[in-house]
């Protein structure tokens, strides 16, 4: 299953371009490593957030360029979906556009169609546990962070995030031992 999705992933990167996206360049098997790899385009500078941070306030003309961006990402990923609505990447992809623009009940969505299209996606739990983690709602911040350890145990944001969500909750134990295991890794 994990490796259709990747030459799934690989086959829409490489027909989908976008000024907005990284390219994908290629794919391939390294038959030495036995391991498969996606070439993608070096980008250079900041992202959009570290340029806000750097900046602090925008003049019009740069927030209306920066909107103009989101958009056309927006719009992007809209027609890789209209394309092939199974495209998991394209649904946690504008699942973020929108968490980042604090539209959670259309990031929760995605997010939701995109485990419910891969539910092997650490990445898709995860970023739905933090939309859960976000409103309140730990029980099921809970279930998604402990998927994401359970399909990624190399991941320490998982495990950090997991025991966010315990220390919230009052259990304090399960808290530092997460916490914990997340500073091992």
């Amino acid at each position: 299953v994990l490796l259709q999705r990747f030459h799934r992933e690989a086959e829409y990167g490489e027909r989908l371009t976008s000024p907005h996206w990284v390219r994908l360049l290629g794919s391939g098997h390294d038959a030495a490593a036995n391991r498969h790899y996606l070439m993608l385009e070096y980008t250079d500078g900041p992202s959009s957030q570290q340029l806000l941070q750097r900046l602090g306030k925008l003049s019009v003309s740069d927030a209306l360029r920066l909107a103009m961006d989101v958009a056309k990402a927006l719009e992007g990923f809209n027609e890789a979906i209209r394309l092939d609505p199974r495209y998991t990447m394209a649904y946690t992809s504008r699942g973020w556009v929108y968490y980042r623009n604090g539209d959670l009940d259309k990031a929760l969505a995605d997010f939701s169609e995109a485990v419910r299209l891969d539910p092997y996606s650490a990445a898709a739990y995860s970023q739905r546990g933090q939309i859960y983690l976000d409103k309140g709602e730990l029980d099921k911040a809970l279930a998604d962070y402990s998927e994401v350890v359970r399909l990624s145990p190399r991941d320490a944001l998982g495990y950090y995030y997991r025991g966010e969500v315990c220390r919230r909750k009052g259990d304090l134990d399960k808290a530092l031992a997460d916490y914990g295991e997340a500073l091992k890794l």
